[in-house]
């Protein structure tokens, strides 16, 4: 009988390594996940599967090098993030982590007592770089107004207890309200 030889090429893809600091993100706000790659040769796609039904190619990425892939998260929860190195070969190296994604916070300033007829100065601040579309006032008066700026003024005209609502609308994700007292005299 005759001798049988077996060759078995690995891949050039040696391992894929994806991270996101603190693990942790916000909802609209930008997670910045850091995919690397250590491979001889680089590899010719890495992709991205986000955990939420989204996925992003990256591109190609040299040896030992990085790229980052971005993505806002519409809800709260914790999602698999898994990335996948294709190699010129056709080889694939994969490597995941979890990320748990927190509400959008949203604080609200503003003076809790003013006169009628003077102009007051309200604000809602949102999480550190969220993507917010929109605010929508309600001054509590029959006062609307919708605008892309987290601050406005406002002059009342008649006293009495008034709650400002605003409906904070980001780029992705649920609306969120928020509400404020003024004692207007």
């Amino acid at each position: 009988t005759g001798n049988t030889s077996i060759t078995i090429n690995s891949s050039t893809v040696a391992n894929v390594s994806i991270s996101l600091p603190g693990a942790t993100g916000v909802v609209s706000t930008p997670a910045n996940f850091t995919v690397g790659v250590g491979a001889s040769t680089g590899v010719t796609n890495v992709s991205v599967d986000f955990g939420d039904g989204s996925t992003t190619s990256v591109g190609a990425i040299a040896a030992n090098a990085t790229a980052t892939a971005t993505h806002l998260y519409a809800t709260t929860g914790v999602f698999q993030v898994v990335a996948t190195a294709t190699g010129s070969d056709g080889g694939t190296a994969s490597n995941s982590m979890s990320v748990a994604i927190a509400p959008l916070t949203l604080t609200p300033s503003g003076p809790a007592a003013i006169g009628v007829g003077a102009s007051g100065s309200y604000s809602i601040t949102p999480t550190t770089g969220a993507f917010i579309q929109e605010y929508d006032w309600d001054f509590g008066d029959g006062t609307l107004v919708s605008s892309p700026n987290n601050t406005q003024t406002h002059v009342y005209t008649s006293a009495g207890t008034k709650t400002i609502t605003v409906t904070v609308v980001p780029s992705v994700g649920a609306s969120r309200t928020v509400t404020m007292q003024v004692q207007v005299s």
